[in-house]
């Protein structure tokens, strides 16, 4: 009897690697789609830079994107929910919530360094044309705040 009970773990236990598997080609599956997404859809704004300006730019776009990627992943990582528990651990997924919290501050971190170099301007007015930009610092605050308090 004991070796039906090994073969039914064994073949669980594949399962579970199988679907891990799965999952995480998926998650890097949809970071490179959104980081080639700075390639197919160029704003015009980027056919007015040139040399290390154009790809300092390009770069400050794809970590905006990888980091608004990771950030919504961030939601099914605390949601606990139940497929998710049964492929990993849940002290797994809380240190992986944990780490990818200090990835995402690390890139909204550089993400503005890296357009506001290319435009030879450190400070942005406050002025209503610039609403993206001053939306961009209270979000880099907020999510500051959220890994400062999370710790």
């Amino acid at each position: 009897m004991t070796t039906n009970y090994t073969q039914l773990a064994l073949r669980s236990n594949r399962n579970r690697r199988i679907q891990a598997f799965v999952l995480i080609l998926g998650v890097v599956i949809l970071i490179l789609a959104a980081a080639s997404m700075v390639f197919f859809f160029e704003s015009p704004s980027i056919n007015y830079k040139f040399g290390w300006d154009k790809i300092m730019l390009r770069a400050a776009k794809t970590i905006g994107l990888i980091a608004a990627v990771l950030l919504l992943l961030q939601l099914p990582l605390a949601g606990r929910f139940k497929f998710l528990d049964r492929i990993f651990s849940l002290p797994a997924l809380y240190n992986l919530h944990h780490i990818n919290g200090y990835i995402i501050l690390m890139l909204i971190v550089v993400h503005p360094i890296l357009v506001t170099i290319p435009e030879d301007r450190m400070m942005i007015p406050f002025e209503i044309r610039y609403w993206p930009e001053w939306v961009g610092a209270a979000l880099l605050v907020a999510v500051f705040v959220q890994v400062v308090v999370g710790e």
